[in-house]
């Protein structure tokens, strides 16, 4: 057996190239767009040491020295045979760039309380413009969710549209995603003629009117950021009755949502 030591003298072993040296053929594996973004806002992110950035991860537990923050990262990444791998929190990646802004998808919705047609829209608070009259819309335009899976059933809708992109949004600490969903009747101009004006709701959305003639209602909130960084994951969020009025969306405003919540369902301003 020839000694691993000379394996390279007896031409055995060769050294890998250097990426430098330009041998490698990498076209079959290009970044896609989002992960050249995300490759971009990496680079470009300011420091964070592990003693910062541990604690985000670690949640409620203790972890007051170096011996103790080692011992949480080694268990973190430890797995034992058979053992289904630990998930990993995405959200504490990378800090907030407000240039990239924030992406959203709403995918469908369980066991509405209507059957017939349902529409949807989001938008963040503050300012929830929407919310307070149409002078105010022209500031912040709610994004509706267009793609309506036709297959899918009336009280359990899926939308195809996918992640609409939110980019150049300010950190708000506070944020909050306001999806909204109502069972409506769409109508032209010329078709709300005549009709009371307490049964429509007008939309000026780029110089377009629309008049939908709203049945049912239901909403929910979801928490935008976490000190500093943009949530990451899938959400399964529970609906609320009618519409957020602006008391809500000023209570929202100032402080987490999850604690603002459980507060107004417990004071009855909202039911499920």
């Amino acid at each position: 057996m020839v000694p691993q030591t000379n394996w390279t003298k007896l031409g055995l072993f060769q050294a890998r190239p250097d990426y430098s040296d330009g041998v490698y053929y990498s076209d079959s594996a290009k970044p896609s767009a989002g992960e050249s973004c995300f490759y971009e806002a990496m680079a470009n992110r300011s420091v964070v040491s592990v003693r910062e950035i541990v604690h985000q991860f670690a949640g409620n537990k203790t972890l007051s020295t170096d011996n103790k923050i080692s011992s949480w990262i080694h268990q973190k990444l430890s797995r034992l045979p058979g053992n289904i791998p630990q998930t990993f929190n995405l959200t504490y990646v990378s800090r907030y760039i407000a240039t990239y802004g924030v992406k959203f998808a709403l995918d469908r919705a369980i066991n509405l309380p209507w059957v017939g047609l349902t529409m949807a829209h989001f938008c963040f608070n503050p300012p929830a413009a929407f919310y307070y009259g149409s002078q105010w819309m022209k500031y912040d335009y709610p994004i509706f969710v267009k793609a309506l899976d036709v297959n899918s059933f009336q009280q359990w809708p899926t939308w195809l549209d996918g992640f609409k992109s939110c980019p150049h949004r300010a950190y708000h600490e506070y944020s909050t995603v306001i999806i909204h969903l109502y069972k409506s009747n769409v109508n032209s101009n010329k078709d709300a003629l005549g009709q009371k004006e307490d049964t429509h709701r007008r939309v000026t959305l780029k110089k377009e009117h629309l008049h939908y003639t709203l049945r049912s209602e239901a909403w929910t909130a979801l928490h935008v950021f976490s000190r500093g960084y943009c949530n990451t994951g899938v959400y399964q969020l529970p609906l609320y009755q009618g519409a957020p009025s602006q008391v809500i969306l000023h209570f929202l405003s100032q402080g987490k949502c999850i604690s603002i919540m459980n507060s107004l369902l417990r004071k009855e301003m909202v039911s499920g």
